[in-house]
């Protein structure tokens, strides 16, 4: 009785994670945006368990002719494919483990991902009942055996997989006896009716779904940190022998849960997770007051009358959404009768319809803990009730049940739910430019395209999208192939939900730098940042025909002196561009950058004294000059005189600010002036490496308005000596009190200090905001 009930719960999960009520597994395309990691796509495939370490996206070379005139290279003829960890997914594995990754190498060698995603390769299963293919996954559905085959231009290669009986057992106890102490967590699942007592998360129990929770009477509070209705979340590892319990964070946006109160009652399906000394459960809700909800999520389509017919749980543990055409009347009566006896067929299902014995449209579904399953009491409105009374043969209706057999005959029980016509999401184009007007989030999911400019993380896929006509720029702040990564309210309506869930697979896949991209994201706004976050939908590289941009570059107006570019129009992205910095009488070249629009880059001279850059979508050069006699006074350091790159981290950018070399150490900028920052566990500081032309009178540090850090947490340095200093912050000058915006320090000439530094150290996981530091000279 155990294991029937546990193989039902195997099933669910499954159909949680295809997301398609009958939809063929084997389909790549299908099954590929429901995975929630993308397939191997290297020779060396990466594990279930970790990201490719190997990146998929080749660097893109500099090209001196235009890309328009370039041609796209002859298609891939494929001679081969190859399963690669056959011994890994023969190993023993029983029905609830966790799925199994298909490791695939192609000769020549290709891009897994894909190939799966076009359908030029595709993976099949001979038994889907016992085990399923989900993207480049198996689920085991069922104990029995199937052949995998992949196929690839008629190169094929199976693996025979035998799928066991689960190995767990759980059952339905008081929350009191699930919370003794002495139990090995996730050894066991337990069920408890628990009444909902307080939020610990906000006022609805957060993303995570975070509460506590009690036995009917008050009694025995336990925590319960994190809960969802979707089955999947809960698997079992029967090599380890304990559940694990994965939180598809849906809780908000799950239909069943977003609007749970405290005082509800819910029927629990918990595993035990304590922390330290702290008693806490985590798990799936599967009803709630006493009415049963479908507890496969809120992610997967309807079941058909096949996938209905296939469970094979007696228990009544589970119910399930499932829709189909009434074909015809069950017993005597000529039109479903008191009761609603009809029997249901799905369009596409290839078995024979099942038995409905037993329907309503106010009929409740709730869990009875004497008898360890959900019943169902039958109001007997069928004839009487809006929503069933002219229901004919030939109608499509929607139901949620439970499985009721009567010995051998296969049946089903339960309500008549309104149905909503599934449509597609509507997802709106937003600029570049309109993105950056935002002052707060963005709700859904917009189409956003531009030149992916830079790239300076290549696990999540942190860079710049540019606006090509425009110059307008963005930051990206993770971005995937993956489609499943933005999440969707339901499967009947198929909204977004606004919600990004970042996978790290943008290493298996990236993004060439310069290549056109378009991507279907979420536009978030930090502080007065604006980010875009989502899934990359098309990619055109410089190299591709249909690639038509070509990029300017110009020379800001500069005093004592005149500044020539080597090339200002029709440039290609990465193409090299030669500054010529011709000062005039009694001046000298002192600093040189380019701006690309979301930042600057300092340009260091060659070797030669040259200068130089690489063309980016955005290119405009600064070049100032310093007086050869004149005797500099002060010193003043901001973003835009060191160069600190937009919504960037540095762990080091070294500058040169009338003749003395700067280093900013472990600094940022994110739109509110220079970030000295402990979030990464580091020293931030800002220092010279070369003296300053004469000794020091004050140094004046000012922190940004309304950015003022409190005493007791953020602590500002400044000191002053005769040797250069090093990257260790000296003993603490001026404590950061939330209230000065401006600290002074002062020097007599008789000290001779000409090196300075500023730095700051928190003692909780800050950043100390900087609108100036200015450095006054005798």
């Amino acid at each position: 009785m155990k294991k029937s009930i546990l193989l039902t719960f195997a099933v669910s999960a499954l159909l949680v994670l295809a997301g398609c009520g009958g939809a063929s597994s084997s389909s790549p395309k299908a099954s590929s945006a429901a995975a929630s990691s993308s397939a191997t796509t290297s020779s060396a495939a990466a594990s279930s368990s970790a990201a490719a370490s190997s990146s998929a996206a080749a660097s893109s070379s500099a090209s001196s002719s235009s890309a328009a005139t370039s041609s796209s290279s002859a298609p891939v003829v494929y001679t081969g494919v190859s399963i690669t960890n056959k011994t890994e997914l023969t190993a023993a594995w029983h029905v609830g483990d966790a799925n199994r990754q298909i490791e695939i190498t192609t000769t020549p060698a290709g891009n897994v991902t894909k190939l799966l995603a076009d359908g030029t390769l595709t993976i099949v299963s001979s038994d889907t009942t016992k085990v399923a293919v989900i993207g480049a996954y198996l689920n085991a559905v069922a104990a029995g055996s199937a052949t995998i085959t992949v196929t690839l231009a008629g190169n094929t290669d199976t693996v025979d997989i035998t799928a066991l009986a689960p190995d767990v057992d759980y059952g339905a106890v008081t929350l009191a006896d699930g919370m003794k102490d002495g139990v090995t967590l996730g050894a066991h699942t337990y069920i408890s009716q628990v009444k909902l007592e307080s939020f610990k998360t906000g006022s609805d129990g957060g993303t995570y779904g975070n509460f506590n929770v009690t036995d009917a009477d008050g009694n025995n509070k336990t925590i319960v940190y994190g809960a969802t209705t979707s089955v999947s979340a809960l698997a079992y590892n029967a090599t380890t022998k304990v559940w694990k319990f994965t939180n598809p964070k849906d809780f908000l946006s799950n239909d069943a849960t977003k609007a749970l109160k405290v005082g509800d009652m819910l029927d629990l399906v918990y595993i035990r997770c304590d922390y330290g000394t702290t008693k806490e459960i985590c798990g799936v809700i599967i009803g709630v007051n006493g009415v049963a909800i479908a507890n496969r999520g809120t992610t997967a389509a309807p079941l058909t009358s096949d996938d209905v017919a296939a469970l094979t749980d007696q228990q009544k543990l589970y119910t399930y959404y499932v829709s189909g055409k009434i074909t015809a009347w069950s017993g005597t009566a000529t039109d479903g009768g008191t009761y609603g006896n009809f029997m249901l067929k799905s369009d596409g299902a290839t078995g024979d319809a099942i038995t409905v014995y037993g329907a309503s449209a106010a009929g409740t579904l709730a869990y009875n803990f004497a008898k360890n399953a959900t019943v169902f009491t039958n109001a007997q409105d069928w004839k009487t009730n809006a929503l069933t009374k002219d229901l004919k043969i030939g109608d499509t209706v929607t139901m949620q049940v439970i499985r009721s057999d009567y010995k051998t005959t296969k049946e089903i029980i339960g309500i008549v739910v309104p149905t909503q016509a599934k449509v597609d999401p509507v997802i709106s184009t937003m600029t570049i430019a309109d993105a950056n007007k935002l002052t707060v989030d963005n709700p859904g999911v917009v189409k956003i395209a531009g030149i992916y400019a830079e790239n300076h993380d290549t696990t999540y896929g942190n860079g710049y999208l540019m606006d090509p006509t425009t110059g307008d720029s963005v930051l990206v702040y993770g971005c995937t192939w993956t489609a499943s990564a933005l999440a969707k309210t339901d499967s009947g309506l198929g909204y977004y939900t606004g919600t990004f869930t970042n996978p790290t697979d943008y290493a298996t896949k990236g993004v060439t730098v310069g290549s056109y991209v378009e991507m279907e994201a979420v536009v978030k706004v930090f502080n007065k940042t604006v980010e875009v976050m989502g899934v990359l939908t098309k990619e055109t590289l410089a190299t591709d025909a249909a690639y038509t941009y070509t990029y300017a570059a110009s020379a800001a107006a500069a005093t004592n002196g005149t500044v020539a570019l080597s090339k200002e129009s029709g440039l290609t992205f990465g193409e090299a561009v030669t500054i010529t910095a011709t000062p005039e009488t009694g001046y000298k070249v002192d600093t040189v950058s380019v701006d690309h629009g979301y930042g600057k880059e300092k340009v260091a001279a060659d070797s030669t004294g040259a200068y130089a850059f690489k063309a980016n979508v955005k290119n405009v050069v600064t070049v100032t000059f310093a007086s050869t006699t004149a005797v500099v006074t002060s010193l003043s350091l901001t973003v835009d005189t060191l160069s600190q790159p937009a919504s960037a981290y540095t762990a080091s950018n070294v500058q040169t600010i009338s003749g003395v070399s700067i280093t900013s150490a472990n600094v940022g900028n994110y739109g509110d002036g220079l970030q000295f920052r402990t979030k990464n566990s580091v020293v931030s500081e800002i220092y010279n490496t070369t003296a300053t032309p004469t000794a020091i009178k004050s140094i004046t540090v000012t922190e940004t308005t309304g950015k003022l850090m409190a005493s007791g947490k953020q602590f500002l340095t400044i000191s002053a000596g005769t040797a250069a200093i090093s990257a260790v912050v000296d003993a603490d000058v001026v404590t950061a009190d939330g209230t000065t915006a401006a600290h002074t320090v002062s020097y007599t000439a008789a000290q001779a200090m000409t090196f300075f530094n500023v730095g700051h150290h928190s003692t909780n996981s800050g950043a100390l905001y900087i609108a100036s530091i200015v450095v006054e000279l005798y």
